[in-house]
């Protein structure tokens, strides 16, 4: 859900609604709308998810980097960096039906011929393990795909993948 301005996004579960503001994620009791914890100091953090049984989210950089979050102790679990050359921008992930796996939209250019800065963008679906944060698969989006975040989330559960 986009917020109010075009620098908030607001994820929200049973327990929490959490505002990612591009400098600093909020989390927030949602029964009594009580700010829990805040994290500072971002640049460009835009988007993100909450687990399906509430007890970690992310939130993805436009950029490079993805961070998780407990939602138990309420501290930065980790920070991940998506492979070399790959960017995640203007994208939302996501986790998996069952929580085993957050997956991440990313984009990398291509050069076909370098010194005429001519090339093309490909468009990837990283799949990272919700238990260590490793990179597990590297899934490749069609051309003719769309790569918005809602029509990529559709497109992975149409093809089960």
């Amino acid at each position: 859900m986009i917020g109010d301005s075009m620098w908030q996004y607001f994820i929200e579960s049973n327990l929490y609604k959490i505002e990612i503001t591009g400098g600093s994620v909020k989390i927030f009791d949602k029964n009594t709308n009580r700010l829990k914890k805040e994290f500072k100091g971002y640049t460009y953090l835009y988007t993100g998810a909450i687990n399906p049984n509430e007890t970690e989210f992310f939130a993805l950089e436009n950029g490079k980097h993805f961070y998780v979050y407990s939602l138990k102790n309420m501290e930065l679990k980790k920070r991940v960096t998506l492979p070399r050359t790959y960017e995640s921008i203007d994208v939302c992930g996501f986790y998996s039906e069952e929580g085993k796996t957050i997956n991440i939209p990313a984009e990398r250019y291509v050069y076909d011929n370098k010194e005429q800065e001519i090339g093309h963008y490909e468009y990837v679906l990283f799949k990272y393990s919700s238990t260590d944060y490793t990179l597990i698969e590297k899934i490749d989006i069609p051309d003719n795909h769309s790569y918005l975040w809602e029509d990529i989330k559709n497109w992975v559960s149409e093809n089960n993948i």
